[in-house]
């Protein structure tokens, strides 16, 4: 990351295997952070639903986890924060 200041990890490893094979191992990438994504939504609301929602569809628990992430990433850490102490009390 130091060698390529401002770069993405695909950006850069296009400049460092070449045009073709940079951009294999960027799908490798993408699809593996993808199948981790997946997995951890899923393993996370598995244990919501087993544990407090028991009559929610797994599927509804997993769109609002997803949503969520995504407002608070959009939001910015300000937000996340300020929810944090929202719910602290």
């Amino acid at each position: 990351h130091q060698l390529y200041p401002n770069q993405s990890i695909i950006q850069y490893s296009q400049t460092i295997l070449g045009r073709f094979l940079g951009k294999v191992v960027s799908l490798f990438f993408i699809f593996f952070y993808l199948h981790l994504t997946g997995l951890i939504v899923r393993g996370y609301a598995e244990f919501v639903v087993g544990n407090f929602l028991t009559r929610t569809p797994i599927s509804v628990v997993m769109i609002s986890m997803v949503l969520v992430a995504a407002l608070a990433v959009k939001g910015g850490g300000e937000v996340l924060g300020r929810t944090a102490q929202f719910f602290f009390i």
